[in-house]
């Protein structure tokens, strides 16, 4: 019954370890009964809760960076055919290693545990911090991580530790373009992804690096996509299409290219303008953190706002900054003032947060907590 569900083998490796499925329940089981740090409960919660018989359905929530978090229901068919996609886009092999850095209680880890069963991956399991402590002499074939993890790999100089990791997916948000240099140089494959909680993760991967790198996100197998209205909808495998808000290019039903969200576009005066094409204009002189946004103006509607991530807020830094970037853009577009913030705000699993960032600028609240450092 489960191999059918999962297309297991009939086996499961785990940290190296080969069990048989009764086996590893009973670790699963024993581990449970000890103490454990929540992020390896969620994981063994997830793991017990896969092989239970009788679930069809596992109820997940959406990341909330673009508005409440909702819960959705996801079917085990379903996450099983994202998981063979993906395998077979990525050439991935049974018993290649797997890295599982990602909290286990949002979809992107999950989908990770799921893709060690029905691959028959040897799945290894570490905190998922910002800072991952790596197994020693480890290498992986496989494993994906948000930003922030890169990120910090290479302030630390441990750029080697991902040079370890043969495929590497790096989603959940957009990659600050001051590290893309950096990823570049990698030796080992790199993947941008694209997806959702209600796609089961990504659907599409774009190579960033290497001579196979792409301007364009390819889909994975048995997905196609069209624009409506200018956005994206998604054809996915098992019947169901998804209209998304995400401005887009088209090469063709399986290539395309991201060029914002039709909800962040800013109205200023009566001229659109996209904020995720500014801040590729900007990052030339912004060399900080930041982001574009709004804030209610009463001739414009909406003012153009740069939010930096600083702790420095110098009123001369800011005149000279502003000089700066209006040589990049023209005067309509440029922000009209520069806000400081200690953090830009994200979502509890680490996406940017664009409409609370925005209502920290407007000044309707402060919320800066340990939370969001």
């Amino acid at each position: 019954m489960m191999n059918e569900l999962t297309n297991l083998s009939g086996k499961i490796i785990w940290h190296g370890i080969s069990y048989a499925e009764k086996e590893f329940l009973t670790f699963v089981s024993e581990k449970m009964a000890g103490d454990l740090l929540v992020w390896e409960r969620d994981v063994y919660n997830f793991v017990k809760e896969w092989f239970e018989k009788d679930r069809e359905y596992f109820v997940v929530f959406t990341s909330g960076s673009t508005g409440k978090p909702q819960e959705i229901k996801l079917s085990r068919k379903a996450m099983v055919q994202s998981a063979l996609a993906t395998g077979k886009f990525l050439g991935l092999k049974p018993k290649q290693t797997a890295l599982l850095c990602l909290p286990a209680k949002f979809i992107a880890g999950k989908m990770m545990i799921v893709r060690a069963f029905v691959l028959d991956l040897d799945m290894y399991a570490i905190a998922p911090k910002i800072k991952l402590s790596f197994p020693l002499r480890q290498r992986f074939d496989f494993a994906a991580m948000i930003p922030p993890q890169v990120q910090e790999c290479f302030d630390r100089k441990d750029s080697f530790l991902l040079e370890n990791i043969n495929t590497l997916l790096i989603g959940g948000a957009a990659i600050p373009t001051q590290y893309m240099p950096k990823i570049e140089s990698l030796e080992n494959k790199v993947y941008a992804t694209y997806g959702m909680t209600e796609t089961i993760t990504h659907i599409a991967l774009q190579r960033i690096n290497g001579k196979e790198k792409s301007l364009y996100f390819n889909c994975l197998p048995n997905v196609r996509v069209l624009k409506v209205n200018d956005c994206l909808r998604i054809k996915l495998s098992h019947h169901i299409e998804i209209q998304t808000r995400d401005l887009v290019h088209i090469k063709s039903p399986t290539q395309f290219k991201i060029l914002g969200r039709k909800d962040f576009i800013i109205n200023s005066g009566g001229l659109k303008i996209n904020p995720i094409e500014m801040e590729e204009v900007l990052k030339v002189v912004v060399k900080m953190p930041f982001i574009i946004t709004w804030r209610k103006h009463d001739f414009l509607g909406q003012e153009v706002v740069l939010l930096i991530a600083t702790k420095s807020s110098s009123v001369l830094e800011k005149k000279a900054l502003l000089k700066d970037i209006s040589k990049l853009t023209v005067a309509v577009k440029m922000p009209k003032d520069i806000v400081c913030i200690p953090c830009l705000l994200r979502t509890e699993n680490n996406k940017l947060d664009r409409k609370r960032n925005q209502e920290y600028v407007e000044g309707l609240r402060v919320p800066i907590d340990g939370n969001n450092l």
